[in-house]
């Protein structure tokens, strides 16, 4: 299972710690991020193939198995854009 943690920025301060290495604290925490990401990507794919033979979104009432990912799982472009819409000056973003 997955667990979200949280750094407290203010503790720390957002610019960097007390020893000026904030930078790696924020790459620690996107690096262990991204292998969760990545196990639970590998999962979802796992899943997703069961769920087209089943055509499960035929059960659900979508048209077609497209619609039934982007809709009931926010596909990962959905996900980008939501994350964006906070952050409209980070380059990825963009």
């Amino acid at each position: 299972m997955l667990q979200e943690s949280a750094i407290d920025v203010d503790e720390i301060g957002a610019g960097g710690s007390t020893t000026g290495e904030w930078w790696r604290v924020v790459d620690g925490e996107l690096c262990r991020l991204a292998k969760g990401q990545a196990r639970n990507d590998a999962a979802i794919a796992r899943w997703l193939r069961d769920a087209d033979s089943i055509r499960i979104w035929e059960h659900l009432g979508y048209a077609t198995m497209f619609e039934y990912a982007e809709r009931r799982l926010a596909t990962r472009r959905e996900r980008r854009r939501i994350g964006c819409a906070s952050h409209t000056r980070s380059p990825i973003c963009r």
